[in-house]
């Protein structure tokens, strides 16, 4: 985990000589800093760090010089692999400059970098997205900090940028989150364009932006052609030991987030899930708070008849699920091989519903996690997942936190 402790050191000059008399331990650090300025001591200390691994950088000072100190302390080290730099003024002109020149000169080992920026436009994102074009990064994600800042993000404009570092062919590039940007369908199809070139990306991240049903059945079209003979691909699966990861000869998508799109609807979630009936590659599909409703969730039962590739599928925050789509969803579960993780938390799920994923769970072999946080389950439900759990022997999570139950179902469990 990363750690704040050097933030408990009363001045900066005392700050940088701790971290020169860690070095030798200190492998995480986070730092909160509200003066840029009286940071730099501490910043620069990190310069010859030879055994921090991750840092964390938050500020929210308005200091034009953030990223030029930024990327004076981190451009010499070596040792760094994960950066995380949450920087609430850092502009187009300055900061992005300086970013995008630590992006490319930036020690060989750094494999993830994230950007958390208000600031920054379609101008910025094209001086990033060239540094991530010379860069070595496995990871990279940017978002923009406040969602009311519509003219202060990336937008379809800029995602356009990163669009054409990813068909370029990145270096090491693998993972990509472009969240809270106001991309729409226009800057969807762009980057499913570009990923579709490219076949080292395996995660894509939209969360929180503008994209709607017209857009995700452009994302359904892209997985249903990155592999149509499901089942020829997938007996051979070890359910009980696959990670995530694509599979030797099937370059595609295996992590997608979708969460806060709310114009995805029902639509759009119908869409997907019958591309998933025919999709080998992907492992995690993320549609929180996508207003996905009791009609988008029922599809979903045909693709855990049919799919055994999806280890983790979350509908959380989708108030209108409801106990009939939860029926329908236990009845796929029942035959599913593949299936670990499932979250339906906040999904409109009362005794009814909790009662037919009992009988799921109960013939149920491969699902680890569930996750029923802030339902409508009283003491009727809990007593019915309690007694599935007796011939269940391979869930090992199960969340109930925030629903009706009683004592009484406490203690059934």
């Amino acid at each position: 985990g990363w750690i704040d402790d050097v933030m408990a050191v009363p001045t900066e000059v005392n700050r940088s000589r701790r971290l020169e008399e860690q070095d030798k331990t200190l492998t995480s650090l986070k730092l909160i800093l509200t003066d840029i300025s009286s940071a730099r001591p501490t910043l620069l200390a990190l310069k010859d760090s030879k055994h921090l691994r991750q840092l964390s950088v938050q500020t929210g000072a308005r200091d034009e010089g953030v990223g030029l100190l930024i990327h004076e302390a981190l451009l010499p080290n070596a040792s760094l692999q994960k950066l995380s730099l949450d920087l609430k003024e850092c502009s187009d002109e300055g900061g992005a400059r300086h970013l995008a020149s630590l992006l490319q000169g930036v020690g060989r080992n750094l494999q993830e970098m994230a950007l958390s920026l208000n600031a920054i436009t379609e101008n910025g994102a094209a001086i990033i997205a060239k540094g991530l074009a010379a860069s070595k990064l496995r990871s990279f994600s940017i978002y923009a900090t406040q969602l009311d800042l519509y003219d202060r993000s990336i937008g379809d404009a800029g995602a356009a940028h990163f669009a054409q570092v990813l068909s370029g062919g990145t270096q090491n590039l693998s993972a990509i989150c472009i969240a809270q940007n106001s991309i729409t369908n226009v800057g969807l199809s762009v980057l499913l364009d570009a990923i579709a070139s490219n076949p080292r990306i395996t995660s894509l991240d939209l969360h929180a932006n503008a994209i709607d049903h017209a857009g995700v059945a452009n994302i359904a079209a892209y997985l249903s052609s990155e592999n149509s003979s499901h089942k020829s691909q997938t007996q051979a699966v070890d359910t009980s030991t696959a990670s995530l990861g694509k599979p030797p000869s099937s370059p595609g998508i295996v992590r997608l987030v979708l969460d806060e799109n709310r114009g995805i609807g029902s639509e759009g979630a119908r869409s997907l899930a019958l591309a998933l009936c025919r999709n080998a590659t992907l492992q995690v599909l993320s549609l929180r708070s996508c207003n996905i409703g009791e009609k988008g969730a029922e599809r979903f039962a045909t693709t855990l008849k049919e799919n055994s590739t999806l280890r983790e599928l979350v509908l959380c925050g989708n108030v209108n699920i409801g106990d009939n789509a939860v029926e329908l969803m236990s009845r796929g579960l029942q035959g599913n091989r593949g299936l670990r993780r499932l979250d339906l938390s906040s999904c409109g799920i009362g005794d009814e519903g909790c009662a037919h994923l009992a009988d799921a769970m109960a013939t149920n072999s491969c699902l680890t996690h569930l996750s029923l946080h802030r339902n409508g389950i009283s003491d009727g439900g809990v007593l019915a997942l309690s007694q599935a759990l007796t011939s269940n022997t391979t869930l090992s999570s199960l969340v109930l936190t925030d629903n009706q139950f009683t004592e009484r179902g406490t203690n059934s469990l």
